[in-house]
């Protein structure tokens, strides 16, 4: 019965490599507009840009303010070529990062604290 319990109660916990998923404050985020995306363009703290239209993440989003990021999504990525979808969140010592972006399917649009280059065009820097 232990064993039974433990194993249901196994799919329940969250492990770290999963809460990790592409998490805010970097440049891996999936769902966070950069300069590798098509038409980026960025005006002070909001940044936009086209995207791939499905991979890891479909839909989806990640945020991280102060001590708290987290992530939601739901794309392909999954195993034997399956769907996958996920939920979760993480706590930390604070380093006063703050972000927020969203993605539906090939838009991407973000808030972050303004860094330069304060304002890009197309992928092109004017300040």
């Amino acid at each position: 019965l232990a064993q039974a319990v433990a194993n249901s109660l196994d799919g329940l916990l969250v492990d770290s490599e999963r809460c990790n998923y592409n998490m805010g404050g970097s440049s891996s985020s999936l769902s966070k507009p950069g300069s590798s995306d098509s038409l980026y363009t960025k005006v002070g703290c909001f940044t936009c840009g086209i995207g791939e239209l499905l991979g890891q993440m479909a839909v989806g989003e990640t945020y991280e303010c102060c001590c708290i990021k987290g992530v939601g999504y739901c794309g392909c990525g999954g195993s034997d070529g399956c769907p996958k979808a996920d939920l979760g969140c993480d706590m930390y010592k604070p380093k006063g990062e703050c972000q927020a972006s969203a993605k539906l399917f090939c838009c991407k649009v973000g808030v972050e604290c303004p860094e330069k280059p304060y304002m890009v065009c197309n992928n092109s820097e004017v300040c």
